[in-house]
């Protein structure tokens, strides 16, 4: 992702480039004829230079927790 908006207080600011990493899975707990229900869990951390350390911190990292429901769709024959 190239992000130039990082510092307004320059007029023409530079573009960074900051490389986002996601993992993460879900386990489906229940499926029927109606649907699935799931639980997953997802971590994200990034790299980038140096210069944006006092922007984004030194190991900014992130976490979720989500339930995930996935009807099944009808089926008209």
């Amino acid at each position: 992702m190239d992000k130039d908006e990082l510092l307004p207080q320059i007029p023409s600011s530079p573009s960074f480039r900051i490389r986002i990493y996601t993992f993460g899975g879900v386990r489906d707990l229940l499926q029927n004829r109606v649907g699935q229900i799931g639980v997953g869990a997802d971590l994200t951390f990034d790299s980038k230079l140096g210069a944006l350390v006092p922007l984004y911190g030194q190991n900014p990292v992130s976490f979720r927790i989500f339930v995930r429901l996935h009807p099944v769709l009808s089926r008209t024959h």
